[in-house]
Formats: C-alpha cells, structure tokens, sequence
C-alpha cells in the first residue's frame, strides 16, 4: 500500500487481511493509511475485535487494542475506535488529527443513503464493483420508499452504471444510464447513455434508439458523433490495435470509458 508513512513501529509475521480493498497490511501506519484514505469504507469489515485482536497479537499493543474495545463496545463510538490508532504512533499531527475527527464526525452525520452511495464510490474506486453494485442498488431500493431527489437518485443510477459497465454487463448498464437520463436531462447522462449505446450497438441501433427517446434525426446524430469523437479517442491513446482476445480489448475500452464520464 503505497503513500503511507513509515513510523518505525512493529511489522506483523501474520498480515491482517482488509476485504474492502483486497489488500493485506503488517504495521500500524498501513492501518492508519486505510483510515485516513477510506472514511467510507469503515464498516464493519475492519471495525471489531478482529482487529483489534491483530493489533493486540501481531503489533504487541494490547492497551491500544484494549482502549479500541471500549471506545465500540460502551461508547459505541467509530471515532473513539480509529483516532487512538493514529496517537499511537504520531501518524497525524494534532491539527490534521482535529481535521480528520471533524470529517468523520460530518461523514457519520450524513443521513444513511448518501452515507451508502459514497460507500459504493469508495469501492469502485477500489475496484470492488460487485460490492459497490449492491450498495447502489440498496440506495435505489430504499428510494423506492422515500422521497430522495432526482438529482441525488440519477447519480446513483449514473454510478451503477459505470459499475456495470465495468462488469461487462452492458444491457444492464445501458438500463442505468437511461434511468439517470430519465431522472435528470444533463448533458453528462445524455452523453454518458450515449456513450455506452455507441460502445455496444451499432451506429443506426443507437441511432434509433435514441430518436425513440424523443431527440430529432439532428440531435440524435450531434450526440452521438460528440459520444464516437469521446470514445474514438479513449481508443486510439490506451490501445490503437485491437489484440486476439477481444475480451481484452473491451476490459480496456471500459476502463477508458470509466475515465471519461468521471464515475
């Protein structure tokens, strides 16, 4: 795990396995990286006495794996779990511990689905995309019985999108588009369902699929010529000759296709 900060604290002989990034850590600064960098993704697959059990073991620190147990298990506290982690070896100073402790103080505040959809951009950045579906799509599920705005539910839709398209589940991630256009006219959904229609069908398919969407012949062919510049180009600066494996190629043509919409 790159970035972190070296300390000169104890190495683990056993690493402690993250599953949110699929990444094992051995020292106190890994750990304290992982919390820093992924407010969002303190669940409880690294919140709990499975932790706190390493760190007792492999870091030889049962205090501080003492006083995490008590910050959870009396307190119910996140914040009293993670900030002793970065005392113990000096990791933040004073001022950016302070800033730290307020920005997980607000993310805690947050209500529930917007804390569930940056828990999905947190792992699809990571690139944990089956996990970050099921977080989306238990934000759209709880939509159904709550009155989240359009603006905030078309992100949502826009995101899984990516994901799926990620996944190579193109139809289902043509779906999402089309939801987050549905929700909210943008020129970003448009381009972007427009973009996953010109990757996927061919020119006059999309075409008309777009003309049913209720864009004139004129429109129809302005965007999807802007989408096909977009992906002619992600084409031809990652990858300008398609390999045998084509599967390859279009794990490829995702990947730059991800970077252009931003998601």
């Amino acid at each position: 795990m790159a970035g972190y900060r070296l300390c000169g604290a104890k190495y683990a002989q056993t690493p402690y396995y993250i599953e949110n990034i699929s990444t094992s850590i051995y020292s106190i600064e890994e750990l304290c990286y992982y919390f820093y960098n992924n407010i969002p993704l303190l669940d409880s697959t690294i919140i709990g006495t499975e932790l706190t059990k390493w760190i007792a073991s492999e870091l030889n620190l049962p205090k501080l794996a003492e006083n995490m147990n008590i910050a959870l298990e009396r307190r119910k506290s996140i914040s009293g779990f993670v900030t002793p982690v970065f005392r113990e070896c000096g990791y933040l100073s004073s001022s950016q511990l302070d800033g730290y402790t307020a920005r997980l103080s607000d993310y805690l505040q947050l209500p529930g689905p917007l804390r569930l959809k940056d828990k999905g951009d947190a792992l699809t950045r990571t690139g944990k995309y089956s996990a970050a579906e099921a977080a989306y799509r238990q934000v759209i599920e709880d939509g159904k019985t709550a009155a989240f705005r359009p603006e905030f539910l078309s992100a949502v839709y826009h995101n899984l999108g990516v994901v799926l398209m990620r996944m190579l589940l193109f139809e289902e991630g043509l779906r999402a588009f089309e939801e987050a256009w549905k929700l909210r006219q943008s020129q970003k959904h448009v381009l972007a369902y427009v973009r996953a229609i010109a990757i996927t069908k061919p020119e006059e398919k999309a075409l008309m699929e777009l003309r049913l969407k209720g864009l004139s012949e004129e429109e129809a062919r302005s965007v999807y010529a802007e989408a096909e510049t977009t992906i002619n180009f992600a084409r031809s600066a990652a990858n300008p000759v398609i390999p045998d494996d084509i599967d390859t190629y279009v794990r490829h043509l995702m990947e730059d296709y991800h970077n252009s919409v931003g998601g």
